[in-house]
């Protein structure tokens, strides 16, 4: 019978069969990380431990519903449910299972920050905005206000506790000069705007994402009988891509673990996506500080890319403190720099060089990526030059759709619907050529505009 540690290299197979306690698998990019992890998963079904009490946590719901695939190929005994998930799914059903110890309505709603968005600009007249400038549309203005609310959460500050901030900056600016006095104004009035944002949300009976895991954390954290009770319920915790995890996540997990101490991390601090530096690898390193028996495995054996990518991703991030790895992968790889005068050259020199792939060697388009530190700044430019060579292509990332031409022909006629003197819209329906829209179709658009 094949077993859960079978085809894997030696320290896949160290991972996967650690007896018991803390582990931290320190995993470089094409390691096999969320392999190994899904192997360890398996193999503590095949110890006996159910496969119920196993929680597997993730960042995305898309990696999570790879991983439950996984799992369900692997493992052959029988089981009520597999525990994997995103952090904010566990917290949301950990609060409605125990929403009478949580002070909760068993059916309040997660909301996302699109959704806070529109309750912000909904409720907008109930929000004081003396001090901030709104320049004819709020929605900007409102959207930094969530994502900096969503910040403070990650970093468990609360509202109550940003206002004593706040006010200790209008306190410690009263007697400095003009442009710190306002910096101090609107500080103050942004601790306005953030506590009327939870009312309003609590109004509804909703929680963001960034309360889902401040709520679940003071659960565990106020009532031992519940961290009893979940630490009974899963007896083992894994976590991928530990590296990105935040303060209040990091917290949680310490909760999590701190009956059974049962819990395997992964990460990488070279493959952070939402710290910078050295501080990429405070995660990891806190980790080990908090729970000071764990074990380390480091798996260092790429089977993605050759030797030379990566050296040369090597060279990269060695100036930066980094936790030492030296990955090991096939011969071979072509790595090439090129030095551009300008964005625009840049752009029409990876554009030629697609060209070159596709129409000399045969390489289909779609096996060719294209990174760009911004898909708004420079995405456009990279997406021009190889439009100009009819070499087909598709932007990717968070605004990579509206960035799209037909996207934007869209809203344009969405906002001139809305607004028949919205100069900018009239420009654009004016100038894009006319596109045959259906009558039901204009009276879609003409329903959303007026509901906008």
């Amino acid at each position: 019978m094949p077993t859960a540690s079978d085809g894997l290299n030696r320290e896949q197979r160290a991972a996967v069969t650690h007896p018991g306690g803390p582990l931290v698998i320190v995993a470089g990019a094409g390691t096999g990380k969320t392999r190994t992890l899904t192997r360890r998963f398996a193999w503590l079904v095949e110890q006996g431990v159910a496969a119920d009490e196993v929680l597997a946590l993730t960042f995305s719901s898309a990696a999570a519903a790879e991983m439950r695939e996984r799992l369900e190929a692997l493992i052959e005994v029988p089981y009520e449910e597999l525990h994997v998930g995103t952090f904010h799914s566990f917290c949301s059903r950990l609060l409605a299972d125990e929403a009478l110890e949580a002070g909760l309505d068993p059916f309040f709603t997660p909301v996302t920050p699109a959704d806070r968005l529109a309750l912000l600009l909904d409720r907008q007249g109930e929000l004081t905005l003396r001090h901030h400038e709104i320049r004819g549309n709020p929605a900007p203005l409102l959207a930094s206000f969530v994502s900096r609310i969503d910040r403070l959460k990650d970093e468990m500050v609360r509202a109550e506790r940003f206002r004593e901030y706040a006010e200790e900056v209008v306190e410690r600016c009263a007697g400095e000069d003009d442009a710190s006095r306002a910096h101090a104004a609107r500080e103050l009035e942004f601790a306005g705007v953030y506590a009327d944002h939870d009312r309003l949300l609590a109004e509804q009976g909703a929680l963001d994402f960034g309360e889902l895991i401040a709520r679940a954390y003071s659960l565990l954290h106020e009532h031992p009988q519940v961290r009893r009770r979940v630490a009974e319920r899963f007896r083992h915790v894994l976590v991928d891509e530990y590296q990105d995890t935040n303060f209040a996540q990091g917290m949680l997990l310490g909760l999590l673990a701190e009956e059974h101490r049962d819990i395997t991390v992964v990460g990488d601090d070279d493959q952070a996506i939402y710290r910078f530096r050295g501080a990429s690898r405070k995660n990891l390193e806190a980790f080990r500080a908090e729970f000071p028996e764990a074990e380390t495995v480091s798996l260092e054996r790429n089977y993605r890319s050759g030797q030379r990518i990566l050296d040369a991703a090597r060279a990269v991030v060695e100036p930066t403190e980094r936790l030492d790895k030296r990955l090991k992968g096939k011969q071979g790889g072509e790595v090439r720099f090129w030095r551009c005068q300008s964005e625009r050259a840049q752009a029409q020199a990876v554009a030629a060089e697609a060209e070159r792939l596709v129409t000399g060697d045969g390489v289909s388009p779609d096996r060719l990526a294209v990174l760009v530190r911004s898909v708004r700044h420079e995405g456009a430019t990279v997406g021009a030059a190889l439009e100009e060579r009819a070499l087909p292509f598709r932007l990717s990332g968070s605004a990579a759709y509206f960035q799209r031409a037909e996207v934007r022909d869209v809203l344009a006629w969405l906002r001139l619907l809305a607004d028949p003197t919205d100069s900018g819209a009239v420009v654009r329906a004016l100038s894009r050529p006319p596109i045959e829209l259906r009558s039901v179709d204009v009276a879609r658009l003409t329903q959303l505009a007026r509901w906008k």
